[in-house]
């Protein structure tokens, strides 16, 4: 991930200074030769064709020219959180990312909701008793008592190494018997990283 960051964070300053440096040629100062070609073309082809040709070209030439404007936005949108907000210039490298959730109506059992305030307040309300409390009803508590009880036949003794603290040996023994090449699941981290770690690493 470092490596990757180092790398777009110097690809967002050279695009950036390109993009500063890079003055657009005039229209006035396009070459004869474009001028003697569309004289050719008046003279090959009818007034009509040529007209949807242009038309065409132009089409083209606005569509590109939108298209290197937007770019030239992203860049200097990148830029600019490079130099003010580099948690957001980080997120979007790594592509860390939330999609909002929203919601154009709420169906109720005798209505439609599609009024925005009305759907926050309904989502508001939805999760208040959702999450409200939900006392024991105690007159079957009597009928359960027995199954929450303390099990004779468990000698508390077992359980005696489980707050015992994890020696440096019998981590690198764990981490040398991890098998490689396996999903890393949320934290991203792999057992091949692991297996990398310095001394000064693994005592943290």
């Amino acid at each position: 991930n470092t490596k990757e960051i180092h790398g777009a964070l110097q690809g967002t300053q050279q695009q950036h200074t390109s993009y500063q440096n890079k003055q657009p040629t005039p229209i006035c100062q396009a070459p004869k030769k474009l001028q003697q070609t569309l004289q050719i073309c008046n003279s090959m082809f009818p007034e009509t064709t040529i007209n949807t040709t242009l038309t065409r070209i132009a089409r083209n030439i606005k569509n590109q020219t939108a298209k290197n404007q937007h770019i030239k936005n992203c860049i200097e949108r990148r830029y600019q959180n490079f130099q003010n907000n580099t948690s957001k210039m980080i997120k979007s490298i790594l592509k860390k990312y939330t999609d909002p959730v929203i919601l154009h109506n709420i169906r109720t059992h005798d209505n439609i909701i599609t009024e925005p305030d009305e759907i926050k307040t309904a989502i508001q309300e939805h999760f208040k008793n959702w999450t409200k409390l939900n006392p024991t009803q105690t007159e079957l508590w009597q009928e359960w008592a027995n199954e929450y009880k303390p099990i004779q036949t468990i000698d508390s003794t077992w359980y005696d190494t489980t707050t015992t603290e994890i020696i440096l040996t019998e981590l690198e023994n764990i981490i040398k018997e991890a098998p490689n090449t396996k999903a890393t699941g949320p934290s991203k981290i792999s057992n091949e990283m692991l297996k990398h770690l310095g001394p000064q690493a693994k005592l943290m």
